[in-house]
């Protein structure tokens, strides 16, 4: 009864923690239309906030001394956008324009590649948090800046009280998602305890999703708008900061995967590299994501989740 209890509130938190995300994202988004930004640059923006409860998650579970379950989390949760997210919003809005420019994606496809490498020794120390951190810089200088050049901004024309409002919010959607954050950890040690699971597979399977409710929300919400240029900057850069997190997380030193030195480290930077080699090709077929690709990206999330199932802890 008592785990079917804990079962229950769990869902009821992570449903709370993405509402909490959600209002923060739509505040900001509120603050970046004010601003006149760039459609990529507000992609990015909300890329970035949409990874405030993995953050908050990471920290939480660093308290709790089970970082490997935030590993499980932010490693999980870039296939959740790029593989399930991604795929389900392909086939809701049948397709998605792209510039047809691959290139433009080897600068992403290189810096979501570094964790799976860094962690091929079962852990993330200090130094590899740095590459990570510096890695986003990188990524941001080669794909964003040169975006931003030339964007002017009139304060002038800026609503000062509504934003004062929108900030307030944006504010306590923050805190919620601390509050929601520990919670959520807090009732999945006693899951841990009581089936004895590893703490890194609960990450991949279930943290993963429920912290990226907000992105499948606003992946759906693009595609019924049909502003799929905004659907997928934003879930680039919702992997990136993936990563970013999984860097500013790991500055400790020692942050334990717990997916074993093996067979799971492998199989997961193999088929995320073969992820992103289907979505070179797909960039640049026709300049569009086609419906039987976003299917064939459904099918890459279930190959994950099953090897990761068998792997984990195999040394």
């Amino acid at each position: 009864m008592m785990i079917a209890l804990v079962i229950f509130g769990l869902i009821i938190f992570f449903y709370l923690l993405s509402l909490a995300a959600d209002f923060v994202v739509g505040n900001s988004s509120k603050i970046a239309e004010e601003f006149s930004l760039p459609l990529p640059l507000i992609g990015l923006l909300l890329g970035i906030l949409t990874t405030l409860p993995e953050l908050s998650l990471g920290i939480s579970s660093l308290e709790h001394g089970v970082p490997a379950m935030s590993a499980g989390n932010l490693l999980g949760g870039i296939f959740v956008i790029l593989s399930l997210v991604l795929g389900l919003n392909i086939i809701s809005n049948r397709e998605i324009e792209t510039d047809g420019n691959w290139h433009s994606l080897i600068p992403l496809a290189v810096y979501l590649l570094l964790p799976a490498g860094l962690s091929l020794d079962g852990s993330f120390q200090y130094f590899d948090a740095i590459i990570m951190i510096v890695g986003y810089l990188v990524w941001l200088a080669v794909s964003y800046f040169p975006k931003s050049r030339g964007l002017k901004i009139s304060l002038l024309a800026i609503n000062k009280k509504s934003l004062a409002k929108q900030v307030f919010f944006i504010i306590t959607g923050g805190i919620a998602i601390l509050v929601f954050s520990d919670i959520i950890v807090s009732l999945s040690l006693f899951l841990l305890k009581s089936f004895n699971i590893y703490p890194f597979l609960v990450g991949v399977l279930v943290f993963s999703i429920g912290t990226n409710l907000p992105e499948i929300s606003i992946a759906l919400t693009s595609a019924r708008k049909k502003a799929g240029s905004l659907s997928f900057s934003h879930l680039s850069g919702s992997a990136a900061a993936n990563v970013l997190c999984l860097g500013l997380i790991s500055l400790g030193g020692n942050m334990v995967t717990g997916a074993g030195r093996g067979a799971a480290s492998w199989a997961y930077g193999g088929i995320l590299l073969l992820l992103l080699l289907f979505l070179f090709y797909s960039y640049d077929s026709g300049k569009k994501f086609s419906r039987v690709e976003g299917w064939f990206l459904l099918v890459f999330y279930a190959v994950f989740a099953t090897l990761q199932i068998f792997l984990v802890g195999q040394l």
